[in-house]
């Protein structure tokens, strides 16, 4: 997990999520056959709910650390940016 990754704070709502990378060697040394791709995300941080127009607040029924099933062409992607300064 990149260091950039730990300072982001989803808002209302989202959810960030990392993608689940399993081993490729079993604990009594038998190599595994790669999989192409990987539908399944481990919760990194959560944000604090929806909250309505009308005054509800709904909070988000995701936890930290729960395995979650991810689309497979869904999300966006988080990519390490440059610092922008004030002019």
């Amino acid at each position: 997990m990149q260091p950039v990754i730990k300072k982001i704070k989803p808002l209302f709502g989202r959810v960030l999520i990392q993608k689940y990378v399993p081993g490729r060697k079993t604990p009594g040394g038998v190599l595994l056959p790669e999989n192409k791709s990987s539908n399944i995300g481990v919760v990194l941080e959560v944000g604090t709910g929806r909250n309505f127009n009308d005054g509800k607040d709904i909070a988000n029924v995701l936890k930290v650390g729960q395995f979650v099933l991810l689309p497979e062409y869904g999300g966006t992607k988080v990519r390490k940016w440059k610092s922008v300064t004030k002019i």
